[in-house]
């Protein structure tokens, strides 16, 4: 099973079609990361073509769930950043960044994920895909010049995982 080019196309849709996220002509606000330890190194080096708020993604994690393999788990987490106004201007609003931006757009992103996920309108590699278990969010912060967000976990359950493919192999 090839679930990288549907799980990134998954996330593409939602960075054009989320009306909280910055869109900018010429501007990015989506990219993926190894994980939140490559963020502030990733931050950096896109800063100048970045439109906040963003969405940060991290590679997911596939298992194996049982030891028939009839499931593929992938776990991943996401997050919508956006920049607090430094506390040197006279406002500090990190708080605001985070809950009152970030992460309302967070939500918003996981309401539609469960909302798909309930309709089985979210396909991996042609596969019903559903939301399972338990999906944490917290807040991030700060990254590279005073970015803050909102982070959800979410577990992704995809049906039919791994299968023999004759055609893969020469015999």
């Amino acid at each position: 099973m090839n679930s990288h080019p549907d799980f990134r196309s998954y996330f593409e849709n939602v960075a054009s079609k989320l009306k909280l996220l910055g869109r900018e002509p010429g501007m990015v606000n989506l990219f993926f990361v190894e994980g939140p330890e490559m963020a502030h190194m990733m931050l950096v080096s896109v800063r100048n073509k970045l439109t906040l708020p963003c969405l940060m993604v991290e590679f997911y994690d596939e298992d194996n769930e049982n030891s028939d393999a009839r499931f593929q788990v992938l776990r991943s987490a996401f997050i919508v950043l956006d920049q607090a106004k430094k506390s040197s201007e006279g406002v500090g609003d990190v708080e605001s960044a985070i809950y009152q931006r970030c992460k309302i757009g967070a939500d918003q992103i996981f309401a539609r994920m469960k909302n798909q996920s309930d309709k089985l309108q979210i396909k991996i590699d042609n596969k019903p895909t559903m939301i399972s278990g338990s999906s944490p969010g917290n807040w991030v912060g700060p990254l590279a010049n005073d970015l803050y967000g909102w982070r959800i976990e979410f577990t992704w359950r995809v049906a039919a995982g791994t299968c023999f493919d004759p055609q893969a192999w020469d015999d």
